[in-house]
């Protein structure tokens, strides 16, 4: 079963304890995690459920059902939530109401590495990676694509059976993007017009740094 627990660590005591898995469901190792904001937790559940507990008592402020399991942890800017699907979609979820406030849809890729990449912000500018090996930068308001690029080299995909996932979390430094792919390259790009800097044959799932 998949529980969270929060603990009192001067204390060394439980506070409180809440499942996330679902009646149906016996168990699920795919994806997931949680994210503290404004005395709430927030759990990207592998059960396709985004959760809002009170931090204090463990208490559900809210639940929302997006149908897919959820790849990693989720990730908050400006009272935003910000998660991403299994099956390569943004979920863009009001932190206070739970309501959904846009989405975005990439390809859905048919294998990948289970990786558990997050999506990155920056100014109005989001860094959204998608299993398929392609990103997008998305305006943080409505979802409006910018510009994206993609790891993935057709000769190779034609050929082979290489994973292109990005299972790195992409980095923002100085209006520069960094990604890395399972493909084997490690890209900087301008996060305000996606043109590319340079490229790395680096192979690597590790977040760069």
């Amino acid at each position: 079963r998949s529980i969270v627990y929060s603990y009192d660590l001067e204390k060394r005591k439980l506070i409180w304890k809440k499942p996330v898995t679902k009646a149906s469901e016996n168990n699920h190792n795919i994806g997931g995690g949680i994210a503290l904001h404004n005395k709430k937790v927030f759990v990207n559940s592998p059960y396709g459920e985004v959760i809002a507990f009170d931090m204090q008592n463990g208490n559900i402020i809210w639940k929302k059902n997006v149908f897919s399991p959820l790849r990693s942890s989720p990730s908050i800017y400006n009272n935003k939530i910000f998660s991403l699907t299994l099956d390569n979609k943004l979920i863009v979820i009001d932190a206070d109401s739970g309501d959904t406030l846009w989405e975005h849809e990439g390809v859905q890729s048919t294998t990948t590495i289970m990786g558990s990449p997050k999506v990155a912000a920056d100014d109005n500018i989001l860094i959204v990676p998608y299993s398929n090996g392609e990103v997008y930068a998305l305006n943080y308001s409505n979802g409006l694509v910018l510009w994206k690029d993609s790891f993935l080299d057709i000769e190779k995909a034609e050929t082979s059976n290489a994973f292109t996932d990005i299972d790195a979390n992409p980095v923002i430094a100085n209006n520069v993007v960094i990604l890395a792919s399972s493909l084997g390259k490690i890209i900087a790009l301008d996060k305000r017009t996606g043109n590319r800097f340079w490229t790395k044959d680096i192979t690597t799932t590790k977040t760069p740094v």
